[in-house]
Protein backbone atom coordinates (compact mmCIF):
# COMPACT_ATOMS: atom_id res chain seq x y z
CA UNK A 1 0.00 0.00 0.00
CA UNK A 2 1.22 3.24 -0.51
CA UNK A 3 0.73 5.87 1.93
CA UNK A 4 1.06 9.65 0.92
CA UNK A 5 -0.18 13.20 2.28
CA UNK A 6 0.57 16.75 1.31
CA UNK A 7 1.10 19.86 3.14
CA UNK A 8 1.56 23.55 2.47
CA UNK A 9 2.72 27.06 3.59
CA UNK A 10 2.59 30.37 2.78
CA UNK A 11 4.67 31.78 5.31
CA UNK A 12 7.59 33.94 4.14
CA UNK A 13 9.46 32.40 6.87
CA UNK A 14 11.21 29.85 5.17
CA UNK A 15 12.27 27.36 7.70
CA UNK A 16 9.10 27.77 9.26
CA UNK A 17 7.13 27.39 6.02
CA UNK A 18 9.09 23.86 5.61
CA UNK A 19 8.50 22.47 8.74
CA UNK A 20 4.64 23.25 8.48
CA UNK A 21 4.15 21.69 4.88
CA UNK A 22 6.41 19.04 5.80
CA UNK A 23 4.29 18.05 9.34
CA UNK A 24 0.71 18.59 7.88
CA UNK A 25 2.03 16.38 4.92
CA UNK A 26 2.89 13.30 7.76
CA UNK A 27 -0.01 14.16 9.40
CA UNK A 28 -2.44 13.36 6.15
CA UNK A 29 -0.04 10.46 5.34
CA UNK A 30 -0.70 8.80 8.77
CA UNK A 31 3.26 8.57 8.76
CA UNK A 32 6.07 9.50 11.34
CA UNK A 33 8.72 9.18 8.58
CA UNK A 34 8.44 8.84 4.90
CA UNK A 35 10.28 7.04 2.18
CA UNK A 36 10.31 10.13 -0.07
CA UNK A 37 9.88 13.72 -0.16
CA UNK A 38 8.38 15.71 -2.87
CA UNK A 39 9.53 19.31 -2.41
CA UNK A 40 8.12 22.43 -4.78
CA UNK A 41 9.45 26.03 -3.25
CA UNK A 42 9.09 29.68 -4.57
CA UNK A 43 12.35 31.01 -5.53
CA UNK A 44 11.98 33.48 -2.35
CA UNK A 45 13.04 30.50 -0.26
CA UNK A 46 16.04 29.98 -2.19
CA UNK A 47 18.54 32.18 0.09
CA UNK A 48 17.29 29.82 3.05
CA UNK A 49 17.37 26.41 0.79
CA UNK A 50 20.04 24.61 2.87
CA UNK A 51 18.17 25.51 6.25
CA UNK A 52 14.85 24.28 4.75
CA UNK A 53 16.54 20.80 2.93
CA UNK A 54 18.10 19.93 6.49
CA UNK A 55 14.65 20.86 8.50
CA UNK A 56 12.68 18.85 6.21
CA UNK A 57 14.74 15.94 6.50
CA UNK A 58 14.96 15.86 10.05
CA UNK A 59 11.28 16.11 10.57
CA UNK A 60 10.36 13.56 7.77
CA UNK A 61 13.09 11.15 8.57
CA UNK A 62 14.63 10.07 5.25
CA UNK A 63 17.13 12.28 3.04
CA UNK A 64 15.12 11.21 -0.23
CA UNK A 65 14.11 14.57 -1.39
CA UNK A 66 13.54 15.72 -4.63
CA UNK A 67 11.86 18.69 -6.60
CA UNK A 68 12.30 22.00 -8.14
CA UNK A 69 11.34 25.75 -7.93
CA UNK A 70 7.79 26.81 -9.24
CA UNK A 71 6.47 30.22 -9.72
CA UNK A 72 3.47 29.26 -7.77
CA UNK A 73 2.70 25.83 -5.55
CA UNK A 74 -0.11 23.66 -5.00
CA UNK A 75 -1.78 21.26 -2.79
CA UNK A 76 -4.98 20.11 -1.41
CA UNK A 77 -5.61 22.43 0.52
CA UNK A 78 -5.13 25.47 -2.32
CA UNK A 79 -2.79 27.26 -4.61
CA UNK A 80 -0.01 29.81 -3.39
CA UNK A 81 0.93 32.33 -6.09
CA UNK A 82 2.65 35.99 -6.01
CA UNK A 83 4.12 35.61 -2.39
CA UNK A 84 6.58 33.23 -0.70
CA UNK A 85 5.05 29.19 -1.11
CA UNK A 86 6.01 26.01 0.07
CA UNK A 87 4.35 22.74 -0.83
CA UNK A 88 5.27 19.34 0.37
CA UNK A 89 4.25 15.37 -0.47
CA UNK A 90 5.30 12.68 1.60
CA UNK A 91 4.96 8.97 0.50
CA UNK A 92 5.68 5.78 2.64
CA UNK A 93 5.21 2.24 1.42
CA UNK A 94 6.61 -1.39 2.50
CA UNK A 95 7.27 -2.59 -1.34
CA UNK A 96 8.07 0.16 -3.33
CA UNK A 97 11.13 1.57 -4.58
CA UNK A 98 12.39 5.66 -4.67
CA UNK A 99 15.49 6.54 -6.02
CA UNK A 100 15.83 10.54 -6.01
CA UNK A 101 18.42 11.57 -8.74
CA UNK A 102 19.92 15.24 -10.12
CA UNK A 103 21.51 14.93 -13.20
CA UNK A 104 23.56 18.46 -13.47
CA UNK A 105 24.34 20.50 -16.60
CA UNK A 106 21.55 19.94 -18.61
CA UNK A 107 21.96 22.32 -21.39
CA UNK A 108 22.86 20.62 -24.50
CA UNK A 109 22.95 16.94 -22.63
CA UNK A 110 19.23 16.07 -22.52
CA UNK A 111 19.98 13.05 -25.31
CA UNK A 112 21.92 11.40 -22.53
CA UNK A 113 20.79 12.30 -19.63
CA UNK A 114 17.76 10.71 -21.29
CA UNK A 115 19.57 7.58 -21.87
CA UNK A 116 20.88 7.89 -18.32
CA UNK A 117 17.95 7.67 -17.26
CA UNK A 118 16.58 5.11 -19.18
CA UNK A 119 19.42 2.50 -17.84
CA UNK A 120 18.43 3.35 -14.16
CA UNK A 121 15.04 1.97 -15.29
CA UNK A 122 15.89 -0.92 -17.06
CA UNK A 123 18.07 -1.57 -13.92
CA UNK A 124 15.18 -2.82 -12.18
CA UNK A 125 13.66 -5.43 -14.48
CA UNK A 126 10.81 -7.67 -13.23
CA UNK A 127 8.57 -4.85 -12.15
CA UNK A 128 6.97 -1.71 -12.85
CA UNK A 129 8.71 1.47 -13.24
CA UNK A 130 7.37 5.25 -13.74
CA UNK A 131 9.86 8.33 -13.57
CA UNK A 132 9.13 11.52 -12.43
CA UNK A 133 10.81 14.84 -14.29
CA UNK A 134 11.67 17.94 -13.09
CA UNK A 135 13.83 19.46 -15.87
CA UNK A 136 15.08 23.20 -15.69
CA UNK A 137 12.43 24.84 -18.19
CA UNK A 138 15.09 27.83 -19.30
CA UNK A 139 17.92 24.76 -20.77
CA UNK A 140 15.85 21.42 -21.60
CA UNK A 141 14.76 20.38 -24.76
CA UNK A 142 11.86 17.91 -24.08
CA UNK A 143 11.49 16.21 -27.11
CA UNK A 144 15.26 15.06 -26.64
CA UNK A 145 15.23 13.91 -23.30
CA UNK A 146 12.21 12.13 -24.00
CA UNK A 147 13.01 10.56 -27.05
CA UNK A 148 16.50 9.56 -25.80
CA UNK A 149 14.51 8.05 -22.76
CA UNK A 150 11.88 6.39 -24.84
CA UNK A 151 14.39 4.55 -27.50
CA UNK A 152 16.65 3.23 -24.25
CA UNK A 153 13.68 2.69 -21.58
CA UNK A 154 10.92 1.55 -24.01
CA UNK A 155 7.37 1.92 -22.29
CA UNK A 156 8.66 3.01 -19.03
CA UNK A 157 5.85 6.07 -18.22
CA UNK A 158 7.56 9.40 -17.62
CA UNK A 159 5.45 12.16 -15.70
CA UNK A 160 6.62 15.76 -14.76
CA UNK A 161 7.20 19.22 -15.60
CA UNK A 162 9.60 22.15 -15.74
CA UNK A 163 11.01 23.63 -12.93
CA UNK A 164 10.29 27.30 -12.95
CA UNK A 165 10.49 30.84 -11.11
CA UNK A 166 8.71 34.03 -11.21
CA UNK A 167 11.10 35.80 -13.25
CA UNK A 168 13.03 37.75 -10.75
CA UNK A 169 16.07 35.19 -11.01
CA UNK A 170 16.43 34.47 -14.74
CA UNK A 171 17.19 30.83 -13.40
CA UNK A 172 15.24 27.91 -11.82
CA UNK A 173 16.75 25.44 -9.24
CA UNK A 174 16.23 21.62 -8.75
CA UNK A 175 17.03 19.83 -5.48
CA UNK A 176 18.35 15.98 -4.20
CA UNK A 177 18.70 14.95 -0.50
CA UNK A 178 20.51 18.46 0.63
CA UNK A 179 21.50 19.18 -2.49
CA UNK A 180 20.89 22.36 -4.87
CA UNK A 181 21.41 22.83 -8.53
CA UNK A 182 20.20 24.96 -11.13
CA UNK A 183 20.71 24.28 -14.99
CA UNK A 184 19.81 20.31 -14.11
CA UNK A 185 17.59 18.01 -13.51
CA UNK A 186 16.00 16.36 -10.55
CA UNK A 187 14.22 13.00 -10.84
CA UNK A 188 12.55 10.53 -9.04
CA UNK A 189 12.68 6.39 -10.32
CA UNK A 190 9.38 5.31 -8.61
CA UNK A 191 9.75 0.89 -8.81
CA UNK A 192 7.43 -1.92 -7.57
CA UNK A 193 4.64 -4.01 -7.89
CA UNK A 194 1.95 -1.37 -9.47
CA UNK A 195 0.00 -0.44 -12.18
CA UNK A 196 0.49 3.34 -13.71
CA UNK A 197 -2.75 5.72 -15.31
CA UNK A 198 -1.43 8.46 -16.20
CA UNK A 199 -3.61 11.85 -17.13
CA UNK A 200 -2.60 15.38 -18.53
CA UNK A 201 -3.36 18.61 -16.57
CA UNK A 202 -2.62 21.91 -17.86
CA UNK A 203 -0.85 24.59 -15.40
CA UNK A 204 -1.96 27.51 -17.79
CA UNK A 205 -5.26 28.92 -19.44
CA UNK A 206 -5.64 30.32 -23.02
CA UNK A 207 -6.20 34.36 -22.67
CA UNK A 208 -5.93 34.68 -26.75
CA UNK A 209 -8.46 32.91 -29.97
CA UNK A 210 -6.10 30.21 -31.65
CA UNK A 211 -4.21 32.36 -34.08
CA UNK A 212 -1.25 30.88 -36.86
CA UNK A 213 2.09 31.18 -36.93
CA UNK A 214 2.61 32.59 -40.69
CA UNK A 215 6.45 33.15 -40.56
CA UNK A 216 9.18 31.63 -38.38
CA UNK A 217 12.64 30.12 -38.28
CA UNK A 218 13.49 27.32 -35.93
CA UNK A 219 11.93 29.34 -32.26
CA UNK A 220 11.84 32.15 -33.47
CA UNK A 221 8.95 33.77 -34.63
CA UNK A 222 8.62 36.45 -37.04
CA UNK A 223 4.92 37.03 -37.56
CA UNK A 224 1.66 35.91 -36.09
CA UNK A 225 -1.50 36.21 -38.55
CA UNK A 226 0.95 38.03 -40.97
CA UNK A 227 1.62 40.35 -38.04
CA UNK A 228 5.14 41.22 -36.36
CA UNK A 229 4.78 38.80 -33.73
CA UNK A 230 6.18 41.03 -30.38
CA UNK A 231 3.32 43.70 -32.01
CA UNK A 232 0.75 40.70 -31.41
CA UNK A 233 1.62 39.61 -27.91
CA UNK A 234 1.40 43.38 -26.33
CA UNK A 235 -1.56 43.64 -27.76
CA UNK A 236 -2.64 40.35 -25.93
CA UNK A 237 -1.44 41.85 -22.26
CA UNK A 238 -3.51 43.04 -19.80
CA UNK A 239 -3.26 45.52 -16.92
CA UNK A 240 0.17 45.47 -15.09
CA UNK A 241 2.07 43.27 -17.55
CA UNK A 242 1.44 45.08 -20.41
CA UNK A 243 3.52 47.58 -18.51
CA UNK A 244 6.70 45.61 -17.87
CA UNK A 245 8.02 43.16 -20.88
CA UNK A 246 10.48 41.21 -18.74
CA UNK A 247 7.50 40.53 -15.97
CA UNK A 248 4.60 39.46 -18.94
CA UNK A 249 7.82 37.60 -20.35
CA UNK A 250 7.64 35.20 -17.26
CA UNK A 251 3.88 35.03 -16.49
CA UNK A 252 2.71 34.41 -20.30
CA UNK A 253 3.47 31.65 -22.65
CA UNK A 254 2.50 30.23 -25.91
CA UNK A 255 0.24 26.67 -26.27
CA UNK A 256 1.75 24.85 -29.10
CA UNK A 257 0.09 22.20 -30.77
CA UNK A 258 0.81 18.52 -29.38
CA UNK A 259 0.16 17.20 -32.73
CA UNK A 260 1.46 18.58 -35.55
CA UNK A 261 -0.64 16.67 -37.74
CA UNK A 262 -3.80 17.65 -36.10
CA UNK A 263 -2.48 21.58 -35.80
CA UNK A 264 -5.19 22.32 -32.94
CA UNK A 265 -4.61 24.27 -29.70
CA UNK A 266 -7.95 23.13 -28.17
CA UNK A 267 -7.63 22.76 -24.63
CA UNK A 268 -5.71 19.27 -23.81
CA UNK A 269 -4.51 19.27 -26.86
CA UNK A 270 -1.65 21.75 -26.71
CA UNK A 271 1.90 21.77 -25.16
CA UNK A 272 3.30 25.15 -23.10
CA UNK A 273 6.48 26.56 -24.21
CA UNK A 274 8.01 29.33 -22.26
CA UNK A 275 8.93 32.54 -23.88
CA UNK A 276 12.67 33.21 -23.24
CA UNK A 277 13.17 36.99 -25.25
CA UNK A 278 12.46 39.54 -27.98
CA UNK A 279 13.70 41.82 -30.35
CA UNK A 280 11.38 44.73 -30.50
CA UNK A 281 13.50 46.61 -33.39
CA UNK A 282 12.62 43.22 -35.55
CA UNK A 283 9.38 42.47 -33.91
CA UNK A 284 10.37 38.59 -33.08
CA UNK A 285 10.10 36.23 -30.40
CA UNK A 286 11.88 33.80 -29.38
CA UNK A 287 10.28 30.43 -27.78
CA UNK A 288 12.06 27.72 -25.45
Amino acid sequence: MLQAGAGLSSDPRSVIAAEAATREALAMAGLDHADLVLLFFTVDHVPQIDEVLHRVAAIAGTERITGSSAMGVLATQGEVEHCPGVAVMVLGSGSLSFEPLLCSSLRERDASIGSELAERCRARSGCSSLAVLFPDAYNAQPQRLLSAFREHAGGVPVVGAGSSENGTQGRTFQVMGRELATNALSALILSGPFKVFVDVTQGCQPISQPMTITRADGNLIYEIDRRPALEVFLEILKGPLREDLKRALAFVFVGLPANRARNSVEPGDYLVRNIVGGDAEKGILAVG
